[in-house]
């Protein structure tokens, strides 16, 4: 991708994304996309960028506080809730929170820092557990971890992972191998791409953590033309 000194905003052919690594929907025609310094408000087919401005307008022009105008050490995943979003700083080690005082206002959205030395968070996913405690989770790609944060105290817990490899279990004992993608299905169940693995992986948050694997093996499979598919 290019990156222009004004920071490839605006609309189609001018605006260029750096490798964009995740969208969040606003609403029908509002998006954020999280690219690797930059977090877009993307309306009207035309984006704007409201956090990181590398190389592109002074700090002072920044409608975000300006301690966030150099913008992301290397963007990640974006989970909503609500009207308050999560961004994963994967190169930073954090979690930005973004809230939207006004959705359709970028200069009147405030960012903080939600969570600080993490190591290399990647993906996000924002869901209630089976009692109902609504919690962000956070694969982290290089500790082989998905940890989950209680949103009202931000008290964080590894529920699954820790060490590289690839086996089941429960908790701690399960193994992963740079998980990446995260998906929220039914209360207390998540799933997770393990990118290393080549596998999807199944995370019951009700039954102490219990990991299993629901597709995939630890080698890589690929479409050869002609070839019957096999059961």
């Amino acid at each position: 991708a290019i990156c222009r000194a004004n920071g490839g905003d605006g609309g189609f052919p001018y605006a260029f994304l750096d490798e964009p690594e995740s969208l969040a929907r606003l609403n029908a025609n509002e998006w954020l996309a999280v690219d690797q310094t930059r977090v877009r408000y993307i309306a009207n087919e035309r984006s704007q960028t409201v956090l990181g401005y590398p190389g592109g307008p002074a700090v002072g022009e920044s409608p975000l506080p300006s301690s966030f105008a150099e913008g992301l050490v290397q963007g990640g995943g974006v989970a909503s809730n609500d009207n308050t979003f999560f961004v994963a700083d994967s190169g930073g080690g954090r979690i930005l929170q973004v809230t939207l005082d006004d959705p359709n206002d970028p200069s009147r959205w405030s960012v903080e820092e939600w969570a600080t030395d993490l190591g290399t968070p990647t993906a996000l996913a924002v869901g209630g557990d089976s009692d109902g405690v609504l919690s962000l989770f956070v694969s982290d790609e290089n500790a082989h971890t998905i940890t989950q944060f209680v949103l009202s105290t931000k008290t964080p817990t590894v529920i699954a992972g820790g060490v590289l490899g690839f086996a089941d279990g429960d908790g701690t004992s399960a193994r992963f191998n740079r998980p990446r993608g995260l998906a929220l299905a039914e209360s207390g169940v998540l799933f997770v791409a393990d990118s290393g693995n080549n596998a999807i992986r199944r995370i019951d948050c009700t039954d102490a953590g219990t990991v299993t694997t629901v597709l995939g093996s630890s080698s890589p499979g690929r479409l050869v033309s002609g070839a019957p598919a096999s059961s």
